[in-house]
C-alpha cells in the first residue's frame, strides 16, 4: 500500500485512488469510511465512519441567505440539512430526521416535518370578513400541531426538572416561547398564506431545536463521555461536516451522523470500501427562492447565517411597539402620588387633537390636564353591555389627579389600540350600537391582525387611533357599495374612510395576496344579546390593558442593572394560564435580553392558560372572572403579589409605601388594601404619562 498522497488533480481524475487500501473484513477505525467522495476539484474529500451515504457540504466560508418557496432556507437551513459543526451550536448534529413513517396520519410527530400547501389555507366565506386572501389553517392541521409541541413541551418541563437552573442552555427558552407563540398566532389569528407558512416553520424550528438541545443534553453527551465500548447504533439524527479528528470520535461515540472532510494530501493509509456520489440538495430540498429577484437577506460566515435564521425565526410575526416608544422616557417628575387626593378637573390642553398622527415623539411637558371631550372617561359607564367592574380598580381611576404635570408624549399616546369600549355603550342609538357591535365582529380578525402582525417593515404600523376614528371605521361607512373610484379629484366623505381604512389595515395588505373587500359588506345590522355584547367587549378591554401595561412598563421600569431577574418572567407572572415553556403578548423591535427577560416578568402577570400556552391576543372568556379579575381574594392575591413584582422597578413606587408579607399572612382587608394601592399607582402612573385614562383589568362575574 503507498503511503504517498495524491495531488488534487489526481484525485479529481481518478478517485478510485481512494479505494487503494480497502480491506472490507476489518474492523473500521474513526478515520476509515464506509463510503467517500471527492470535492473542490480533487482538493478535499469526505469519509464517514457511520454514514451509508455522503451528504454535500455547505460551500464557501461566506454564504448568502435566501428564503425559499416552502418557507425554509435550504441548504443553508439546520432543520433540512447537515451544517459545518460549532461548538455553539453544537445540537444542530442531534436534529431530529423525518422518520419512514413522517407522512403516516397515525404519526403523532409527522407535523415537525409538515409542508403547508395552498389547500391548507382557509379563507372566511364572503361577508364574513372584509380581508380576503386571509385565512388559518385547518382545525385538524392545529391540533396535530398542538399535539407534537405538547409533545416536546412534557419533555421540556422534564429537562427543566431535573436541571440546575444555571446548567439550563440559554438557547432553549426562548426555542419554547417562540413555539408558544408560533402556535398561539396559528390558532387565533388569521393571516396571509406566506405569514402562516412561516409562522409554521417558526413553530417546527423551535420544535425541532428543543429536542436536539435537550437529547444532546442528556443523551449524546453522556454518551461522547462514557467509556469506549460496543459501538453505538446510528440514530436519525441530522449530523454534522467537521475537519476535526475529536469531533469525528465524539460524534461516532454518541451515534451521530458525521462526516469528516480532509484535503487530499492528508490520504494515505485510510481503510475507505465505496466511492459514492454526493448527494445535492437540489435534488431533495425545495432552492427556489421566495423572491428571485430580492438581494440576500444576509451575507456572512456559517455561524453568523445560523444567528440570522434564529433572530428571523422569532420575529416571525412580531409588531413594534404600537406606541411608538423606542425607550423608556427621562421623568420630568416622580410619577404620581398615592396620597396626592382624588381631586380632578377637566382642564384644557393646547395639543391639537385633529392634528394628523405622527411617529415623531413631541417632547412636550403639560403642566395642564387634558382637556375632556363629552364623557368624563376616569368615571365607570353604567350600562347593561358593559363588563363587570372590579371594585379597586374603579375606585382607583376614578381617584387620579388629573392635576399632576404629564410627561412628555409621542402623538399617538392619547389614542386607542383597540376601541375604547364605552363607544359601543354611549352610541346614541340603538342603531349605531347595533352597527358597531355588526362591524366589529367583521373586522374583529383584521383590527387584531394589524396590531400583532409583522412580519415586514410597513410604512403604515398598527398605531392607536383616536376615539373619533374608532367611531368612523365601526360606523361601517366603507361597506357601502356605491363607493366613488380612486380617479376622482375630490374624494367624498365615505371614499376618504374607505382610504382611511386602507391605511390602518396597511399591516395586513402587506402579505401577498391580501387585500380588501369592501363592496360585499354587513347587512344585518342586529343589537347582540347582553351576554354576547358583554363578551365582545371584555375582550376589547383585555387586549387594550394588556397592551397598555406594557407600553407602560416601557416608560416607567428603572433599569438597575442588565443581570436583574428575567423581567419577562417577571410580568408572565402576573397572569394565570402561564406554562414554563414562556408566554408572549408581543414583541417589539429593537429588542435587548433584558427587555425579552422584561416582557417575560410581565406578562407572568395575566390569565390565559391554554393547551399550548398563552398569548396576547387569546383572550378566551374562561378567564374573564381569574387572575386581576378574580372575585376570590385569595384566587387574586398571586396575580396581585406579580403585579407588585413588576412595578417595584417603576419610578415613584416608594411612594406607595407598600410593605409585601409572606403570602400566607394575608388577610381579606390587606388584600382589598394592596389591590387599590397597585390600581392606584398604575392608574395615575398612566396618566401621568399617557395624558388620558387607562384601559383598566375588567371581569365577567357569573351569576
Amino acid at each position: 500500500m503507498s503511503q504517498f498522497a495524491p495531488t488534487a488533480a489526481v484525485l479529481h481524475a481518478a478517485p478510485e485512488i481512494l479505494l487503494r487500501n480497502r480491506n472490507p473484513y476489518v474492523e473500521l477505525s474513526v478515520c476509515d469510511s464506509k463510503v467517500a467522495a471527492v470535492i473542490a476539484q480533487g482538493s478535499y474529500f469526505i469519509t464517514s465512519p457511520n454514514a451509508e451515504v455522503i451528504m454535500a457540504p455547505v460551500p464557501g466560508a461566506t454564504r448568502s441567505l435566501h428564503l425559499r418557496q416552502d418557507g425554509l432556507w435550504g441548504d443553508d437551513d439546520p432543520i433540512q440539512w447537515p451544517q459545518i459543526f460549532t461548538p455553539t451550536f453544537c445540537h444542530f448534529s442531534a436534529i431530529p430526521t423525518p422518520p419512514p413513517n413522517a407522512n403516516s396520519p397515525a404519526s403523532r410527530e409527522r407535523m415537525l416535518w409538515f409542508c403547508p400547501t395552498r389547500e391548507h389555507f382557509i379563507c372566511p366565506a364572503s361577508g364574513r370578513s372584509i380581508l380576503r386572501g386571509c385565512g388559518k389553517l385547518p382545525s385538524s392541521i392545529i391540533s396535530g400541531l398542538r399535539d407534537v409541541f405538547e409533545d416536546v413541551q412534557k419533555k421540556y418541563n422534564a429537562f427543566l426538572s431535573s436541571t440546575p437552573s444555571d446548567k439550563i442552555p440559554t438557547l432553549l427558552p426562548p426555542l419554547m416561547q417562540t413555539a408558544v407563540h408560533a402556535l398561539s398566532r396559528l390558532r387565533m389569528l388569521p393571516t396571509g398564506y406566506m405569514e402562516m407558512v412561516l409562522t409554521i416553520r417558526a413553530l417546527q424550528r423551535s420544535l425541532l431545536e428543543a429536542i436536539a438541545i435537550i437529547d444532546y443534553r442528556l443523551v449524546y453527551q453522556a454518551r461522547m463521555i462514557a467509556p469506549k465500548g460496543t459501538p453505538v447504533q446510528v440514530d436519525p439524527r441530522m449530523g454534522a461536516f467537521t475537519s476535526d479528528l475529536r469531533t469525528v470520535e465524539d460524534h461516532l461515540a454518541a451515534g451521530l451522523r458525521v462526516w469528516f472532510i480532509q484535503p487530499s494530501s492528508a490520504f494515505r493509509f485510510q481503510n475507505i470500501l465505496a466511492i459514492t456520489p454526493l448527494i445535492v440538495p437540489q435534488h431533495t430540498l425545495e432552492m427556489s427562492f421566495l423572491e428571485p429577484t430580492a438581494p440576500p437577506v444576509f451575507v456572512g460566515s456559517h455561524v453568523a447565517k445560523v444567528e440570522c435564521i434564529q433572530y428571523l425565526t422569532r420575529k416571525i410575526g412580531y409588531t413594534s411597539d404600537p406606541f411608538n416608544d423606542p425607550a423608556p422616557l427621562k421623568l420630568a417628575s416622580p410619577v404620581g402620588t398615592i396620597v396626592s387626593g382624588p381631586t380632578r378637573n377637566q382642564g384644557h390642553s393646547n395639543l391639537d387633537k385633529s392634528a394628523p398622527y405622527s411617529k415623531e415623539r413631541k417632547d412636550l411637558h403639560l403642566t395642564k390636564p387634558i382637556r375632556s371631550s363629552g364623557r368624563d372617561k376616569f368615571k365607570p359607564v353604567d350600562s347593561l353591555y358593559m363588563p363587570d367592574y372590579i371594585p379597586s380598580w374603579k375606585n382607583a381611576l376614578a381617584s387620579v389627579n388629573t392635576h399632576r404635570p404629564t410627561h412628555p408624549r409621542s402623538a399617538d399616546d392619547s389614542n386607542y389600540l383597540f376601541p375604547d369600549i364605552a363607544i359601543f355603550c354611549t352610541a346614541s342609538s340603538d342603531d349605531r350600537k347595533a352597527r358597531y357591535f355588526t362591524v366589529w365582529k367583521h373586522l374583529r380578525g383584521a383590527l387584531i391582525h394589524r396590531v400583532f402582525s409583522g412580519t415586514r417593515a410597513s410604512q403604515f404600523p398598527g398605531v392607536p387611533l383616536r376615539p373619533q376614528d374608532w367611531r368612523d371605521v365601526l360606523n361601517g361607512d366603507m361597506f357601502k357599495k356605491n363607493v366613488e373610484h380612486h380617479e376622482l379629484k375630490k374624494p367624498t366623505r365615505n371614499r376618504t374612510k374607505i382610504l382611511n381604512l386602507e391605511k390602518i389595515l396597511a399591516p395586513c395588505l402587506a402579505d401577498a395576496g391580501v387585500s380588501l373587500e369592501l363592496e360585499n359588506g354587513p347587512i344585518d345590522m342586529a343589537l347582540p344579546t347582553a351576554d354576547e355584547a358583554r363578551a365582545m367587549l371584555w375582550e376589547i378591554s383585555e387586549l387594550n390593558f394588556r397592551l397598555e401595561f406594557i407600553a407602560l412598563d416601557r416608560r416607567v421600569h428603572v433599569a438597575r442593572t442588565s443581570g436583574s431577574e428575567s423581567r419577562e418572567h417577571l410580568i408572565y407572572l402576573c397572569f394565570p394560564g402561564r406554562t414554563d415553556a414562556g408566554f408572549r403578548p408581543f414583541e417589539c423591535d429593537a429588542r435587548t435580553a433584558g427587555s425579552e427577560r422584561r416582557e417575560h416578568l410581565i406578562y407572568s402577570c395575566f390569565p390565559g392558560r391554554t393547551d399550548a400556552g398563552f398569548s396576547p391576543f387569546e383572550c378566551d372568556l374562561e378567564h374573564a372572572d381569574q387572575g386581576l379579575a378574580a372575585s376570590d381574594w385569595r384566587r387574586k392575591l398571586p396575580f396581585l403579589l406579580r403585579l407588585n413584582t413588576v412595578m417595584q422597578s417603576w419610578a415613584g413606587y416608594r411612594e406607595t409605601h407598600i410593605s409585601v408579607l409572606p403570602q400566607a399572612d394575608y388577610d381579606e382587608r390587606g388584600v382589598l388594601d394592596m389591590e387599590f394601592t397597585l390600581a392606584r399607582f398604575y392608574t395615575q402612573s398612566f396618566f401621568e404619562c399617557f395624558g388620558r385614562a387607562a384601559c383598566i383589568p375588567m371581569a365577567l362575574y357569573k351569576t
